[in-house]
C-alpha cells in the first residue's frame, strides 16, 4: 500500500524530531533552567510522538488486512477509530506501568496527555484526509 505523501512525511518528521529530542535537546536541558513550558514539551514530546508513530503503524497494519481480508467492507472511519483504541490502549498501559514494552517508564499524567494528543491528531488527519494513496502517480 501506498501511503498519501502527507502520511510519510510526517512519520519521518516524527521519527527525526525523537532522534534529536533524544540525542541534542535532552542532554542539553538537563544542564539548563528552562521555564516550565519548555521543560514539560521537551521531556513529553515523545510521549506525542509515539502516540503519532505508533497510530500510524496501527492504522496502516489494518489497512492492509482489511485489503487482504474483507475487501473493504470495514469503513476507514471504523478501522481509525479502531486503531486510535488499540494505539491509546498501548500508550497509557505503558505509562502507567502495566507493561514495559517500550522500556522503563517514569509515570506523568502530562506524558499520558501527550500520547493521547499524539494519537488523537492522527486519528483527526486520518479522518480527513485519508492514509492510502489512491492515486500512486502523484
Amino acid at each position: 500500500m501506498r501511503l498519501k505523501p502527507y502520511v510519510r512525511r510526517l512519520f519521518a518528521a516524527s521519527i527525526g524530531l525523537f532522534v534529536v529530542n533524544k540525542f541534542v535537546v535532552r542532554p542539553w536541558a538537563e544542564g539548563v533552567d528552562l521555564p516550565r513550558w519548555a521543560e514539560v514539551l521537551t521531556y513529553s514530546s515523545p510521549n506525542a510522538i509515539e502516540g503519532v508513530v505508533g497510530m500510524t503503524v496501527v492504522c496502516v497494519m489494518l489497512l492492509t488486512v482489511r485489503r487482504r481480508l474483507d475487501g473493504g467492507a470495514i469503513g476507514e472511519a471504523t478501522l481509525f477509530a479502531i486503531g486510535a483504541a488499540l494505539t491509546s490502549a498501548y500508550v497509557l498501559t505503558q505509562e502507567f506501568g502495566l507493561h514495559h514494552l517500550g522500556g522503563r517508564n517514569v509515570v506523568d499524567p502530562l506524558d499520558a496527555v501527550a500520547s493521547v494528543v499524539g494519537v488523537l491528531t492522527m486519528w483527526l488527519l486520518f479522518s480527513r484526509f485519508g492514509v492510502a494513496d489512491e492515486d500512486p502517480g502523484r
